[in-house]
């Protein structure tokens, strides 16, 4: 595709959401007549409301409320137990099951379906696998941080950075832990049934985690000797299969393509900003730069392009370039 085929379809592309976007709010304003309205859940007289969930859909809701103290999770006509406090309200994916931090005192404790299941000092993020069967969630005992997958605890940390995910399929999870003694930061996958770890990769810093659209594998800018790169990773696999790209100053905004097959990312070498595309193989790479600032790059929806703003010199400039 030629530059200026691409940046006119770029400006087709801005030109037809901008329509659409208008054409539904006044299509949604002139078919107000026959609107449908529903309560959910109604909040108990006295109560103050706290964190307010709705399900998948947006036809259920739950939400945390308080009186003299004491904090219950309502849900449909269901209430919980009375907790000090009621934090990370989640549904499964399906709105069938939820789960969240309830708070006695010093202890927080995992509730899912209305049973207590697990206590720690602090438990935070309960996250649902996608087939709804598993909870994990981020925990802390005393100045040591884990995950929690099912019954069964990760290895112990002095820092948790991302909330747990699971693959698409259910099978495993990924999560981040950092090792403050070691200056390390790693990188797990465990198997979500069992919570064993199938591998761990470490290096001296990991950040910026993304998800490839189909979620069978994710990127993340890690950090070693001073160097920054981008590191392609799957749920499966062995640790040492993971994919490194070339080491820069600086990386940071990774973003993946609609169909898979490329990442992008804003990179930084003598002061210099470059957008590199790459393989998710991570066995080719394309440089765009450099230039003083690069900002709001994407991929074209079929993923054959890259759009970006950059400032060159005294020039600010709309970008577009082919992938391939």
């Amino acid at each position: 595709m030629k530059r200026n085929d691409l940046q006119g379809f770029a400006l087709f592309a801005f030109l037809s959401v901008t329509s659409f976007l208008f054409a539904s709010l006044c299509g949604a304003e002139q078919k107000n007549h026959g609107a449908a309205e529903k309560t959910l859940a109604t909040a108990p007289e006295g109560y103050l409301l706290g964190q307010i969930v709705f399900g998948p859909g947006g036809r259920k809701v739950a939400f945390s409320a308080g009186k003299e103290g004491k904090w219950r999770l309502f849900e449909g006509d269901k209430m919980s137990e009375a907790y000090d406090g009621v934090k990370m309200i989640a549904f499964s994916p399906d709105g069938s099951r939820i789960a969240f931090s309830g708070r006695r005192g010093s202890k927080e404790t995992l509730v899912a379906d209305g049973k207590e299941v697990s206590s720690y000092d602090w438990v935070c993020n309960p996250t649902f696998s996608p087939d709804g069967r598993i909870i994990a969630h981020e925990a802390r005992s005393g100045n040591e941080f884990f995950v929690v997958v099912g019954d069964r605890e990760s290895p112990h940390h002095d820092m948790s950075l991302i909330r747990p995910v699971f693959s698409p399929d259910s099978r495993y999870i990924t999560y981040l832990l950092r090792d403050q003694e070691n200056k390390q930061s790693l990188s797990y996958v465990s198997d979500a049934d069992t919570g064993e770890v199938k591998k761990a990769v470490a290096y001296d810093s990991i950040t910026g985690v993304v998800f490839s659209p189909d979620g069978v594998w994710f990127a993340y800018a890690a950090e070693k000797g001073g160097r920054q790169f981008v590191v392609v990773s799957a749920f499966t696999g062995t640790a040492g299969s993971e994919k490194e790209g070339p080491a820069y100053d600086s990386v940071r905004n990774i973003i993946i393509s609609p169909d898979n097959r490329n990442i992008a990312y804003i990179a930084e070498k003598g002061g210099t900003k470059f957008l590199v595309v790459s393989t998710r193989e991570m066995n080719k790479q394309k440089e765009f730069g450099g230039y003083e600032g690069i900002w709001n790059h994407l991929f074209s929806p079929d993923g054959k392009s890259v759009l970006f703003n950059v400032r060159s010199g005294q020039k600010l400039l709309w970008k577009a370039e082919p992938v391939e």
